[in-house]
């Protein structure tokens, strides 16, 4: 670095080889809770169970009894 200025070649200046952390390195996998196509969407207030529709997360489909917002099990 000439002159101390971060000018210099490509790749050698002030910063370089920031942004190589843990998700580069695969850090952050499994933090998604894609639950896959299956299983069931359960009510948390009275305990009803439905098929979960794919496509349709539970959180998003109300309870036929009660009408409160469902969970995955």
């Amino acid at each position: 670095m000439p002159r101390g200025n971060s000018t210099g070649p490509a790749g050698q200046g002030a910063g370089a080889g920031q942004g190589q952390g843990s998700r580069s390195q695969g850090g952050d996998r499994g933090s998604w809770n894609g639950a896959g196509p299956g299983g069931q969407c359960v009510c948390p207030a009275c305990g009803t169970k439905t098929a979960h529709q794919q496509g349709a997360p539970c959180f998003e489909v109300a309870c036929p009894n009660c009408g409160q917002p469902m969970r995955r099990e």
